[in-house]
């Protein structure tokens, strides 16, 4: 899986700052204020069914149990017992303290997410951050987990309409904008919703995917002192 979270926005802000100071610092007048939004994508994350769906840790149903009888589901032509949601999670480095020793700099804040969900399953996103010691500090998602609803399929099971989320924002909070000068991780946790079925026997594929894009924008207000 690929992961270049954050990287764009600290080199660009890096740059950016660097390049708008003059080199004569102590003629800058106290009194200006740089004004400066910022949109830039964070990078594009796959997570296919085979991320969640680990047959190791499963339990294959034996052709002696009776289907009816149990909760399963069907995974590349096997039957295993259903847990009812299966997890994947991985940690990123993330630190906007480099560049901000002064979070009040930054006075606005928002997430964008777009999102194409081409497994036949609800998913349950969300992102957390956490200090060096990978203590978890806050989540993006305060109401809880966004949730992907599950793509459409055939009668044999084959994705015919995925779920699409564009342009979702999530602003962040000055609580939280106050937080970042402590957080040096970043967590994503992803929950797979295993449908029931005894009652809609969908069958799941190692091609099947998730396809998630991220980008943030940044509002600063940085006085010239």
């Amino acid at each position: 899986m690929k992961y270049k979270l954050f990287a764009g926005i600290l080199a660009i802000l890096n740059l950016s700052l660097s390049g708008c100071i003059d080199k004569d610092y102590d003629n800058i007048d106290n009194s200006i204020v740089y004004d400066a939004e910022f949109s830039v994508p964070l990078g594009d994350t796959l997570l296919t069914a085979g991320d969640f769906v680990k047959p190791s840790g499963l339990m294959a149903i034996p052709d002696s149990v009776d289907k009816d009888t149990v909760s399963w589901f069907l995974y590349d032509n096997t039957y295993y017992f259903s847990p009812g949601s299966l997890s994947d999670t991985s940690w990123m480095n993330f630190s906007l303290g480099t560049f901000f020793t002064d979070t009040s700099e930054v006075v606005s804040l928002s997430l964008r997410i777009n999102a194409v969900n081409h497994v036949p399953a609800r998913m349950l996103l969300q992102f957390y951050f956490a200090d060096g010691n990978r203590v978890i500090l806050d989540s993006i998602f305060q109401d809880g987990p966004f949730e992907l609803k599950p793509a459409v399929t055939s009668a044999d099971g084959h994705v015919t309409t995925p779920y699409e989320v564009w342009k979702k924002d999530i602003p962040f909070s000055q609580e939280q904008i106050g937080q970042l000068a402590n957080v040096r991780f970043a967590m994503r946790e992803s929950r797979l919703i295993i449908p029931d079925s005894a009652t809609d026997s969908i069958p799941f594929y190692a091609d099947q995917e998730v396809w998630l894009q991220m980008g943030v924008r940044i509002g600063l207000k940085i006085k010239l002192q």
